[in-house]
């Protein structure tokens, strides 16, 4: 009920605020999955307006957002893409994963970012986590887009990844332990 009256709050002082508010409440309401649509509709014309305002970590909040409610604003996520993509030096495995992911999650393919993408995971791989690199390899299979160099990386980097959290809880499986898997759960 208080994020309700607070979206309702934010929809009538919207030209107030600053862009890392409105993808803190975006992503508020997504995650807790409380509805409001005209807040959406509103922010999903907004936003492409002042997107040089907002930074990297505010526009990955707004992505990942429309994405957890379903709505493909195609408009809002290709300027995204575009200022992402105009940000290249910037990026982090944290954007790039949750920009390609949130974008697979409602059928929106950024042609640019989707083809430099693979060489910043490459170049980088070291620096993704586990989960990141699941969440881009997502992004491409959802679009079935095979770059033979992004998959060569993430299956070289997985092993390894696996036999360290074995090494770290030894018996333990992802799901659980061997005998929670052997037997169906506990």
């Amino acid at each position: 009920f208080l994020l309700e009256v607070l979206g309702d709050e934010v929809f009538r002082r919207r030209g107030e605020l600053e862009p890392q508010s409105v993808a803190l409440v975006l992503n508020a309401h997504a995650r807790l999955q409380i509805s409001n649509p005209v807040l959406f509709d509103y922010f999903a014309q907004d936003v492409p307006r002042k997107i040089k305002g907002h930074g990297l970590h505010s526009l990955c909040l707004v992505a990942s957002a429309f994405a957890r409610c379903g709505r493909s604003e195609k408009a809002l996520f290709d300027k995204i893409g575009d200022v992402a993509c105009g940000k290249a030096a910037s990026l982090y495995p944290r954007a790039v994963a949750t920009l390609l992911f949130s974008m697979s999650e409602v059928d929106v393919r950024h042609g640019v970012l989707f083809f430099n993408a693979p060489s910043h995971v490459v170049e980088h791989i070291e620096a993704y986590s586990t989960d990141e690199l699941a969440m881009v390899a997502r992004a491409y299979g959802h679009f079935q887009m095979v770059h033979l160099p992004l998959f060569d990386a993430i299956t070289a980097a997985l092993p390894s990844r696996l036999l360290v959290e074995e090494a770290e809880a030894p018996g333990r499986l992802p799901g659980g332990t061997a005998e929670e898997d052997a037997f169906g759960g506990t």
